[in-house]
């Protein structure tokens, strides 16, 4: 997580980003979900964060107003 967030800072202090994170509850621990997203606010609130997540903590950690869930449609055939 230490890491994550310092690449992160280090790389938009300077200027505000967008920045697209995919699933980083796999690298880590359970309790730290959550905590990633509060920390990630803290740290460089000047960005816009896009994350793709599988985790509940992390879903239920950003206010309802800025989170979205994607459905497929039913009615597409896929590829």
């Amino acid at each position: 997580m230490i890491a994550s967030l310092f690449l992160i800072w280090k790389n938009t202090r300077e200027q505000a980003c967008i920045v697209l994170i995919d699933e980083p509850e796999l690298h880590l621990n359970a309790e730290w979900h959550s905590d990633f997203i509060m920390q990630l606010h803290n740290l460089a609130p000047q960005n816009q964060y896009i994350l793709a997540t599988h985790s509940r903590e992390i879903f239920r950690s950003v206010e309802p107003r800025h989170r979205a869930i994607l459905v497929p449609d039913e009615n597409e055939s896929g590829f």
